[in-house]
């Protein structure tokens, strides 16, 4: 979802950075709350990536981390990555739960 995400505004930024400076006029919030939100969104899902990276060898300490971040995702990209996003934190909780030793849900 991360790497999908980070395409996804590679894709989106080139057009919004030609409607700033193709404007009459560019204004200070301008300059400065668009790279701002660009930077905040990238660390988002740079973080995403991480921990998904790393989850596998640390589940027990980055499980929360990483269904947080499924369902901040889900929610902020929706309705783009709404669907994925609960794809993944159900796939999450189904593995989580036969890690404790239980029967995971089959039913989708």
């Amino acid at each position: 979802m991360g790497w999908g995400a980070i395409a996804y505004v590679v894709c989106v930024i080139p057009f919004a950075v030609f409607g700033l400076l193709t404007d009459e006029s560019l204004l200070l919030a301008d300059v400065i709350v668009a790279p701002t939100m660009l930077a905040a969104v990238l660390l988002f899902f740079g973080a995403m990536i991480r921990t998904a990276v790393l989850l596998p060898r640390d589940f027990d300490r980055l499980y929360r981390r990483a269904r947080w971040l499924g369902i901040v995702a889900g929610a902020a990209g929706f309705p783009i990555l709404t669907y994925p996003a609960f794809i993944a934190v159900s796939r999450l909780g189904q593995y989580a739960k036969m890690r404790d030793g239980g029967e995971p849900d089959t039913a989708e």
